[in-house]
């Protein structure tokens, strides 16, 4: 097997565990149960506030990358999730006690969020890199649909059990240190004083800064799409029980339907993208509108999965696209920057979704899960207006391609 192959199969084998930390979704309605004096927000928090502390981990690892490898960080990432996300089995009389290991899981995926594209811009350019970008997101929906259905599943034993499904980061850990050779460096470590000042005097008319308005508005619109992305699997669980549509089990299989959703759209962004053009960030907001009237108004079994795979097609498809257009648009040098600042971005948004859906939603009814799909749904509409007012990804599809005439 080639080099190349060899970091093809790790970046992969840590992409199945980069969205480890929703891990306990299908439980959230049963352990609020177990902790009845506990307010329903902080109980979703066991899958939130990996966002607040990713936020953190993945501004940090942007600096980090200045000091150590991407294998040395993807090694440390990857065990912090296997052994705080497995301490729980042992450890979890204390809601504060699982909060706090919510917390570390978190800090290590958002770790992750930003080596693994990191790792992708570093030896793949153009469509190759597009391509890869997919697939990866591709593996974090298989990664997400496999937690979530066997989470679920084992969840119906007692929630505590949920816990197990955090032995399978072992198995990345030891593929991501066999596969990836230890000369892995950042493209901004790599770099020479000769090289940079290159770069800096070819790239000013080509590629833009970190404070460029195309680049803080993508930013941005990453915020908005981790919110409404979080509202789904916070709520999931919660409207199948509200609706009598099954057990722990049906929602950890709503959820990985969702996932499937994600890696349809890992898979087919390519084709996405040549159909929809400078409208593929508008066509994946529209799928997530489907999506969320699909459960208000068909709140069954059927509406429950249409509606869970319209919402991972639609998510999957902005964030693949996000994080191509950001990689695309940026100076070489400022790459692993944007990528820690898209993560952080991801994360924030991830974590203050339970807290914004909800006040916002008890502003207008009592059904606060049907009230997080109508904000969502709001919040879509508001971002596709913002991509048609602004034409924003048209406009960031033409500075690149003048980049890479020139």
């Amino acid at each position: 097997m080639n080099k190349k192959n060899k970091i093809k199969i790790g970046i992969l084998a840590i992409a199945l565990i980069s969205q480890s930390g929703v891990a306990l979704s299908p439980s959230i309605a049963t352990i609020g149960q177990d902790f009845p004096g506990i307010s329903i927000s902080l109980i979703q928090s066991l899958v939130t506030i990996g966002g607040f502390t990713g936020f953190f981990s993945a501004l940090l690892c942007g600096k980090l990358q200045d000091y150590f490898s991407l294998r040395q960080l993807g090694i440390f990432s990857t065990a912090l999730v296997f052994i705080f996300g497995s301490l729980p089995i042992i450890l979890h009389t204390n809601f504060y006690v699982l909060l706090v290991f919510s917390g570390v899981v978190g800090f290590g995926t958002g770790m992750i969020t930003v080596v693994s594209p990191s790792l992708i811009s570093t030896y793949f350019q153009g469509d190759e890199r597009s391509s890869f970008l997919g697939k990866q997101t591709a593996f974090q929906g298989i990664g997400n649909m496999a937690t979530l259905a066997i989470g679920g599943y084992l969840a119906t034993y007692g929630w505590v059990n949920n816990y197990y499904i955090f032995l399978l980061p072992a198995i990345s850990l030891l593929l991501f240190i066999l596969m990836l050779p230890k000369d892995i460096k950042s493209p901004q470590s790599s770099i020479s004083k000769e090289e940079d000042k290159t770069l800096q005097t070819t790239d000013k008319t080509s590629k833009l800064s970190l404070t460029a308005i195309p680049v803080l508005t993508l930013l941005f619109v990453s915020v908005s799409i981790t919110v409404i992305t979080a509202g789904v699997m916070n709520n999931v669980s919660i409207f199948t029980a509200q609706h009598n549509i099954g057990d722990t089990s049906v929602s950890g299989l709503a959820l990985s339907t969702l996932s499937l959703g994600s890696i349809s759209a890992g898979l087919l962004i390519n084709r996405v993208t040549r159909l929809f053009k400078s409208y593929t960030l508008l066509s994946g907001y529209l799928l997530l509108i489907f999506s969320f009237l699909c459960l208000l108004y068909l709140p069954n079994i059927f509406g429950l999965f249409v509606g869970s795979y319209l919402a991972g097609l639609g998510a999957g498809i902005v964030m693949t696209r996000l994080v191509f257009l950001l990689t695309s648009l940026v100076k070489e040098k400022l790459i692993p920057k944007v990528v820690s600042l898209y993560s952080a971005f991801t994360s924030i948004g991830f974590f203050i979704s339970a807290f914004l859906l909800n006040e916002l939603s008890s502003l207008f009814t009592n059904d606060l899960t049907k009230g997080s799909f109508i904000v969502s749904i709001v919040l879509s509409l508001l971002i596709c207006f913002l991509l048609l007012a602004t034409k924003l990804e048209n406009k960031v599809v033409f500075t690149n391609q003048l980049a890479f005439d020139k």
